[in-house]
């Protein structure tokens, strides 16, 4: 278990991102949590990124310096999109990522999926449909 240094939560540590202090001074999201040097850990939620600005200075003591909480809010973000893509892109290549409307729904109705991810540019009717037939499951 580790604590969020921006909002004190515990989580386990897969749940959560580590920052570092590089050489050169500045704070960089340290994704698979290997880099060598002072760290902190966060939690890579809505909640912790909109008290980041408002924060980072909860992690003077982490890391032995204030971080610009705006572009530190930015750099995490950025992590987390290129992670799940990351993770999607590696799915694909495996295999076991479903694409099109009409797989995803018959895999929904047999009970085959485990996870729906669903664009965020999706007409309303696409997404009633697609939680229609995750509900009958």
């Amino acid at each position: 278990m580790r604590t969020c240094a921006v909002t004190r939560r515990t989580a386990p540590r897969d749940h959560l991102l580590r920052l570092v202090v590089s050489p050169d001074g500045e704070v960089v999201v340290d994704a698979r949590g290997t880099l060598p040097g002072r760290g902190a850990w966060l939690l890579p939620d809505a909640e912790t990124l909109a008290a980041l600005p408002k924060r980072a200075g909860g992690l003077k003591r982490s890391l032995g310096l204030i971080p610009d909480g705006e572009a530190l809010a930015v750099a995490v973000r950025e992590a987390v999109v290129r992670a799940v893509l990351d993770g999607l892109s590696i799915a694909r290549a495996a295999g076991v990522l479903v694409p099109g409307q009409e797989r995803v729904a018959n895999g929904l109705l047999i009970g085959r999926l485990d996870m729906v991810v669903l664009a965020n540019d999706l007409s309303e009717r696409t997404v009633e449909a697609m939680s229609g037939k995750a509900a009958a499951e």
